[in-house]
């Protein structure tokens, strides 16, 4: 094979060549350092190989040679090198892509957003020729560099192609990610005004206005949208905000619309209404969207992990275990979760020695996931109230080095604070974030746990304990919600509520979804604390969390 790969390139550079020629050809020509050249590459001698091709080019010069020759300087990661050689390419051959792909990393690499954007508008031309759209191929690559570059150069594009709606998409998303609404919204208007039925835009739209903490405009924009457009696409988003919103009783009127309504239904829909139908405990309904989606293994895995975290809420593993199937042919990750989740049946109904069989079953299972398992176990534990077992358990494993010092450390604390012992927690907490000041899970433990004895003399103190956790780890739904339920505790109604209503949007979790509700009650919003308070009824049962909830409702009033 190699042999003929080099007879290949022989016949590229110089043409065919007779054996006699061949047998004449003086050591010094083009012909064996190319032979060489590949010699090199073969033994991943990228130096000697671009030395051998290097005088091979000052004879003669082909497309072949220059992309063999910035292939070699990518190997070695010096781009820079390659520029000379991409210039030259693109001077042979305006149609290849790889050189102005070349040129359009090399001027992103010197900041040259303006030349990258001209060589990376090319790459999108000549892919736009063969039929694809030629922005996602260049988001691949600019996904090997940070946000802010990529969001640049895609602006720039955008100011070049005008008529595209793609890079101010794109670009949008990533000034999304990184918080920078009003820098997005113009783009998102550009889009808007381009085609206002895009399925990418509207969702942008709606969850610039969700991780902005506007929640009820980012539900609303959605709605407009699918009453706008109407399709079974934009109605999965639809529903999907408005579960996270926690309104599963107004995405079930939807879901059930659409289902009526449209005979394609994409597979993605039918898994969200599975989750749908499960958090509702309509099981029948959740075997059958499941059902639909039996055959397609992505889809399917991608639902039941959403069911596997569903579970963890409301606790409902009779109703998970109807609807999914044990199957070890399945991916390890999902097999794993649903050991997991029947683990954690077993613990519901105090069914110990199942737990630790499934547990000791799984660490054999998958050697390799020890951390994890030991870390779902300790988690699971804790979930329960089972304060003495996690004790034991900790024991046990001693200063195993595969737990996080962290966690350990949290667990230990948690312990005491559950039997009462609120000193020995902030002991263990504080010795714990003065040797690490950026333990940012353990400062808001010891804040939060402060403000639940409530001691309105150390009120400040926890508070800046959380506020440093945020300083460390900002935008998390826990620590979030620790700072609003802090301004909530202090009378601040519309500050707990700004920051209670981004943990809300990050995670249903029902403490969470517990402390919006009582600030939304405090501001007046009844409707929709009755509709919250509906929801969380009809997802996690008429449980003492509820009645605890509706108690303090009443004692607020």
């Amino acid at each position: 094979m190699k042999r003929l790969l080099i007879i290949v390139l022989f016949g590229l550079l110089a043409g065919q060549v007779s054996q006699a020629e061949t047998a004449n050809t003086p050591a010094d020509s083009p012909l064996v350092d190319l032979m060489l050249g590949e010699l090199s590459v073969a033994r991943e001698d990228w130096q000697g190989a671009a030395e051998y091709f290097d005088r091979v080019l000052q004879v003669e010069e082909t497309p072949f040679l220059l992309e063999r020759r910035i292939g070699l300087d990518a190997a070695q990661q010096n781009l820079q090198n390659a520029l000379p050689y991409a210039k030259r390419l693109v001077s042979q051959d305006p149609t290849n892509i790889i050189a102005w792909n070349t040129l359009g990393v090399i001027y992103l690499e010197n900041n040259e957003i303006d030349q990258a954007a001209d060589a990376f508008l090319e790459v999108v031309k000549l892919i736009k020729h063969e039929g694809e759209d030629g922005y996602i191929s260049v988001l691949r690559t600019l996904q090997l560099y940070d946000a802010l570059s990529q969001a640049k150069v895609l602006i720039n594009m955008s100011d070049k192609d005008p008529e595209a709606i793609s890079p101010l998409l794109y670009a949008a998303g990533i000034l999304i990610d990184l918080k920078d609404f009003n820098r997005a919204k113009p783009l998102l208007l550009q889009a808007y005004l381009i085609d206002d039925k895009s399925l990418m835009l509207n969702s942008l739209i709606a969850y610039m206005y969700w991780y902005s903490g506007e929640l009820e405009m980012a539900v609303d924009s959605l709605k407009k949208a699918y009453e706008r457009i109407n399709t079974p696409e934009i109605a999965k988003e639809y529903i999907a905000i408005l579960m996270n919103d926690f309104h599963y009783l107004e995405a079930l009127e939807v879901g059930e619309k659409v289902l009526a309504e449209h005979e394609a239904i994409p597979a993605q829909l039918y898994g969200t209404l599975a989750v749908l139908y499960y958090s509702l405990n309509d099981l029948p309904n959740a075997k059958l969207m499941l059902d639909k989606i039996a055959d397609n293994q992505f889809y399917y895995v991608q639902t039941a992990f959403s069911l596997f975290d569903m579970a963890e809420k409301n606790r409902n593993y009779d109703g998970l275990f109807t609807l999914l199937r044990n199957d070890e042919a399945m991916p390890k990750e999902y097999y794993m979760r649903y050991e997991v989740a029947r683990a954690a049946a077993a613990l519901k109904v105090n069914n110990y020695l199942e737990f630790l069989t499934i547990y000791d079953a799984l660490r054999v299972y998958a050697p390799e996931q020890v951390a994890f398992l030991y870390v779902m176990e300790l988690g699971e534990l804790e979930s329960f109230n089972e304060y003495d077992r996690v004790e034991a358990l900790l024991t046990l494993l001693g200063d195993n080095p595969l737990l996080d010092e962290s966690l350990v450390t949290y667990l230990k604390a948690m312990v005491e604070y559950n039997r009462g012992n609120v000193a020995k927690m902030e002991a263990i907490l504080k010795a714990r974030v003065t040797d690490d000041p950026n333990d940012a899970i353990n400062l808001n433990a010891l804040g939060y746990s402060l403000l639940e004895t409530g001691d309105q003399d150390r009120f400040d103190e926890a508070f800046k304990y959380i506020l440093e956790a945020n300083g460390v780890m900002p935008q998390q739904d826990f620590i979030e919600d620790s700072i609003g339920w802090a301004f909530y505790l202090k009378g601040d109604y519309e500050k707990a509520q700004r920051y209670l209503a981004r943990a809300f949007s990050q995670n249903n979790y029902p403490e969470i979804i517990g402390h919006y509700i009582l600030v939304l009650d405090k501001l007046g919003e009844t409707e929709r604390v009755a509709r919250l308070l509906a929801t969380f009824k009809a997802v996690y049962g008429d449980t003492p969390e509820y009645q605890t909830l509706v108690e303090t409702l009443k004692m607020e009033e």
